[in-house]
């Protein structure tokens, strides 16, 4: 039975956008594993055959400890775990859980919705944020964008 998981930064992201598709893998006799801080819509998920593991995640922090932390989380849940494919949601998930595939070769797809904006491309935070899109982002197998503008930046900066 394949194996995947799901990440994202919190449970209504899987409820709300993607339950057909979660609830349709396990249907297909995928095992399904969705991680993200515990929210009471989990428990919809798992009353109908998934897995679910709690990871908390400071969604809007920048403590370099804490990101890196969560690296080490996402390593270690899939090492134990040892998925088929990765299925990434929201910037901060994207960039972590990616980072941690591709030090494993475990295959993932990147379905992103928005990137972090900043004001001066320039800036040191503008430079970070882009290091840490092509580390996390150039990996994936599959990359899945909400709008051109937001394709067309990544696809420049992944060449």
């Amino acid at each position: 039975m394949p194996k995947i998981i799901m990440v994202s930064t919190k449970d209504y992201n899987f409820y709300n956008f993607r339950s057909n598709f979660i609830l349709k893998l396990v249907e297909c006799g995928n095992e399904v594993i969705l991680i993200c801080p515990y929210g009471k819509k989990i428990d919809y998920f798992t009353e109908r055959g998934c897995k679910f593991i709690d990871l908390s995640i400071d969604r809007r922090g920048t403590n370099p400890i804490n990101d890196a932390k969560l690296i080490l989380d996402y390593l270690k849940i899939f090492k134990k775990e040892k998925p088929d494919l990765v299925l990434t949601y929201t910037t901060k998930c994207s960039v972590y859980a990616g980072i941690a595939c591709r030090l494993l070769n475990i295959k993932y797809i990147v379905n992103n919705a928005g990137l972090i904006a900043h004001d001066n491309p320039k800036s040191a935070l503008a430079r970070i944020l882009n290091l840490l899109y092509k580390v996390g982002f150039k990996g994936a197998s599959c990359m899945m964008y909400q709008n051109s503008q937001e394709r067309d930046y990544m696809n420049a900066l992944l060449k």
